[in-house]
């Protein structure tokens, strides 16, 4: 059967599902009581700590041989408690700001997804930025961003129009991708003063 880590870096993505599977539930059990995290937040922290793994073997960064089976648990746990922590000082740099698009299975426009008071006078310029910015994204972001809130797309659809293994994996390339967008319009509005 083989490495499930070598395996992946060789393209195997049916290692990749066996993988995910045999390590959701006692990684988010770990993670539940280490971190407090719950529910959806905790399964969204699952799918990005798996996706990193998975980013991390396509880039090289993770050569074969380098992560045996036996420590597949501990580089998942790890990754997501960084995942974690880079999320709370995240917030505490940026307070509560939010962006439209926040949340990747939000059924609704893009002006009702954006937490800042639309009798904002900035509001319309605000919302003009995050389109622009939408826009000019590089792939593949522009394309799964438009997929999901312009074209209204399911997680599932994504998966199987970009080929990604399951909606789990396209809902968590959006986020990825939302988390780009929002570092990108947070320091715009900043430049413009809005």
């Amino acid at each position: 059967m083989g490495n499930l880590v070598d395996r992946i870096i060789k393209g195997d993505m049916r290692a990749f599902d066996d993988l995910y599977m045999k390590y959701k539930l006692p990684v988010m059990a770990i993670l539940s009581k280490s971190t407090g995290v719950k529910g959806d937040d905790l399964i969204d922290l699952f799918h990005s700590c798996t996706l990193a793994l998975l980013e991390n073997c396509a880039s090289g960064r993770i050569k074969e041989g380098s992560l045996p089976d036996s420590n597949i648990r501990a580089y998942l746990i790890r990754t997501a408690r960084n995942i974690f922590l880079a999320g709370i000082r995240k917030k505490e740099r940026y307070g509560k700001f939010m962006l439209p698009l926040d949340d990747p299975d939000y059924p609704g426009d893009i002006e009702k997804q954006l937490a800042v008071d639309t009798a904002d006078p900035n509001y319309e310029e605000k919302i003009e930025q995050v389109r622009e910015a939408v826009w000019n994204m590089e792939a593949p972001c522009d394309e799964l961003l438009m997929l999901r809130h312009f074209e209204k797309r399911s997680s599932e659809e994504i998966a199987s129009l970009k080929g990604y293994a399951n909606g789990d994996v396209a809902k968590n390339m959006v986020g990825r991708c939302m988390k780009k967008l929002k570092v990108f319009v947070i320091g715009k509005f900043e430049e413009l003063g809005l």
